[in-house]
């Protein structure tokens, strides 16, 4: 049963945007055009996240600073800040491809807001307001609006897809969580552990289904990838974390096979990995470049993804240690639903064995059958009254 469009849109979806990650903006692609492929109308409210953590603002202010200055003065600044000089060209390059994703392939609302209350005016004549996906509910970073309180008081069901906690447990604004999530009709989740949270705290048992990016299909994909125009096979490395780089297995990997290190960051997540590098790229170009790989070495949830919908060859590496294992549990549940469990090694093992093609034809058999469940799932969300 489809929703009539007799509104300007059915479907209001708050979900993170914010920071310049690659997988953050694909999701948010993902979820909407998921949704729009479904049948339904739906914007993504331009939520303005840094209203609710001002801190964030301080170290864009800074950079934005110090970019103007030392544009004010271009010989002196390449003379004798050239190294973060380029740096800030870098991100300034980058910002505006993300900036140019979001407006040709994002449907935002006109207005950007910045309180429940605003929020709440802008969905009171929606059928049906959405979370999700990604980290929206950790309690390092919590907001209730990614908890969709501004729609308490508004007649509009409200549904969760697939928000992880990012942490194994809660350890602060339990009772705010919980009081938060029992004012949600219909609850899922992207990982295990948070379905073990949210049992803890309302009793609720919820399901556990896949991450948006996962519910389109290559095809998809491939409409919106920029072909990386690389000639030669490479690795592509895709590192989120700073400390726990595989420099042993990158080294002796590269040696073994002959294809060279192409190293794809953003300006928030630099590293040292020898080799080619990319510090400019937009989220069309990452998808591109995991497209083209000969293999890909992650410590990313989405680097995962990607490989596992383009068929490479890849490893993982756990980008938290023990003091931090649910930072983990997103990786350990993706790869667990898709029978991939090897390919998760120790940031600190060198080449191995497990290094080798992955039958796919194994795979593809999981991805489709957690793929379904996870539609069937936000089908049934979605048309339930």
């Amino acid at each position: 049963m489809m929703i009539a469009e007799k509104k300007s849109f059915a479907i209001g979806i708050i979900t993170r945007r914010a920071g310049y990650n690659f997988g953050s903006s694909l999701q948010a692609y993902a979820i909407q055009r998921v949704i729009e492929k479904l049948g339904y109308s739906a914007l993504i409210l331009d939520y303005d996240e840094t209203s609710k953590n001002p801190l964030w603002r301080v170290r864009p202010f800074l950079d934005d600073s110090a970019y103007r200055f030392m544009n004010s003065v271009p010989m002196l600044s390449r003379r004798l800040f050239s190294t973060k000089h380029k740096e800030l060209c870098d991100r300034d390059a980058q910002i505006s491809k993300f900036s140019a994703f979001e407006k040709s392939h994002l449907k935002l609302t006109p207005k950007t807001y910045r309180s429940s209350r605003k929020l709440a005016s802008a969905v009171s004549d929606c059928d049906i307001c959405i979370c999700g996906s990604d980290q929206i509910w950790s309690p390092l970073l919590f907001d209730p609006t990614m908890f969709l309180d501004f729609c308490r008081k508004i007649p509009v069901k409200t549904v969760s897809y697939a928000p992880s906690f990012g942490v194994g447990e809660i350890n602060t604004h339990r009772d705010e969580i919980r009081e938060l999530l029992n004012n949600i009709d219909i609850i899922s989740v992207r990982e295990n552990e948070g379905a073990d949270i949210i049992r803890e705290l309302t009793g609720r048992d919820v399901p556990v289904v896949l991450d948006p990016t996962l519910l389109l299909d290559v095809d998809d994909w491939r409409a919106i990838a920029e072909p990386s125009g690389r000639k030669t096979p490479y690795i592509l490395c895709y590192f989120l974390g700073e400390k726990r780089i595989p420099y042993r297995f990158l080294s002796e990997f590269s040696r073994h096979t002959g294809y060279e290190l192409f190293n794809v960051s953003t300006f928030r997540n630099r590293n040292d990995i020898p080799g080619d590098s990319a510090r400019t790229f937009s989220p069309q170009e990452f998808v591109g470049a995991v497209a083209d790989a000969a293999f890909v070495c992650t410590d990313s949830f989405h680097g995962t993804i990607f490989s596992i919908l383009f068929e490479r060859r890849f490893m993982t590496f756990e980008r938290f240690g023990s003091e931090r294992h649910g930072q983990n549990s997103r990786i350990h549940t993706l790869l667990d639903h898709m029978n991939l469990n090897a390919r998760l090694i120790p940031f600190d093992q060198g080449y191995c064995s497990n290094a080798q093609a992955i039958d796919y034809e194994v795979v593809r058999p999981s991805l489709n059958r957690n793929r379904e469940t996870s539609l069937n799932f936000l089908k049934a969300a979605l048309e339930s009254k």
